[in-house]
C-alpha cells in the first residue's frame, strides 16, 4: 500500500466546506485522510468507498440534516458499512460528529448509542476543529510534528489513486485496469483493480469469441447464398 490511511471522512456533499476544514486540520496534525472531495461518482463508486473503509483506522462521520437518508444515502450507508467491517477486522473505529443540534437517537442503530461530539456551527470553529482532532488523537495517538508534511502529501497521493481508479472504472476495460495497476502497483485499491481487470478480461474474451462465432455464421450464410445463386444459373 502506498500509504496507511488514518481517517476516512464521511460527509454529505452539502457539507463540503466543513469536510475540507476538518480534513486540513487532521493533516496538519499528521494524520492521513481520505474524503470524496472533488471525486466524480462512477458505476463502481461504491467499490472504491468499500476499499477505503477497509483500509481506514478511523471513520469520522459528519452528521448533519443533509446527511440523513431523506437527502442522501451515502453517509448512512458508509457509517453502517464501517461498523460491519469493524466487526470483522477490528477497524475502523467510529467517531461521530453531530451538527445542526441533531440527536444521536435518529442515527443508525449500529452507532446511535456511541458518544458523539457536538458542533454548534456548520463550519467548525478553531476550538471545535481542535476537539475533533483531539478525539482522533485519543484513538490513534498524537503524531510527531514532522508527520504533518508527510500526512498532507500522503493524503494527496491517496486522493490521486482514488481519482485514477474512478477513471479506470469509468472506462471499464481490462486495459484501463491494467494501466491503473501499472501506475499504482501498491495501493489500497490494488486488489479490487486486479479483480475488475480479470473479470473484465474474461468478459471481453467471451464477447470476442461470440463476435467471431457470429461473423463466421454470417460468412457461411453468405457463402451458401452464393452457392445457391450459382446453382440457379
Amino acid at each position: 500500500m502506498t500509504s496507511e490511511l488514518d481517517v476516512f471522512i464521511s460527509f454529505a456533499s452539502a457539507e463540503e466546506a466543513s469536510a475540507r476544514a476538518i480534513k486540513t486540520a487532521l493533516e496538519k496534525a499528521g494524520y492521513t485522510t481520505f474524503a470524496t472531495l472533488d471525486l466524480e461518482q462512477t458505476d463502481n463508486y461504491s467499490l472504491l468507498i468499500d476499499e477505503m473503509l477497509r483500509e481506514a483506522r478511523v471513520v469520522l462521520v459528519l452528521w448533519t440534516k443533509a446527511a440523513l437518508p431523506k437527502n442522501t444515502k451515502w453517509v448512512w450507508n458508509e457509517a453502517t458499512k464501517a461498523e460491519k467491517i469493524r466487526a470483522k477486522q477490528g477497524a475502523p473505529v467510529y467517531v461521530g460528529v453531530l451538527f445542526d443540534g441533531l440527536d444521536s437517537d435518529i442515527l443508525p442503530t449500529e452507532v446511535h448509542t456511541y458518544d458523539h461530539l457536538n458542533v454548534a456551527t456548520r463550519l467548525p470553529t478553531g476550538a471545535e476543529t481542535d476537539k475533533i482532532v483531539q478525539s482522533i488523537a485519543n484513538i490513534l495517538g498524537t503524531k510527531p510534528k514532522r508527520e504533518a508534511e508527510r500526512a498532507g502529501q500522503a493524503s494527496a497521493d491517496l486522493a490521486l489513486e482514488a481519482a485514477r481508479f474512478a477513471m479506470a472504472t469509468e472506462i471499464n476495460t481490462a486495459a484501463a485496469y491494467s494501466a491503473f495497476l501499472k501506475l499504482v502497483p501498491d495501493s489500497p485499491l490494488t486488489a479490487s483493480a486486479e479483480k475488475l481487470r480479470d473479470d473484465r478480461a474474461e468478459f471481453e474474451a467471451e464477447a470476442h469469441e461470440r463476435e467471431a462465432s457470429q461473423n463466421q455464421r454470417i460468412w457461411r450464410a453468405a457463402v451458401d447464398q452464393v452457392q445457391d445463386l450459382k446453382a440457379t444459373l
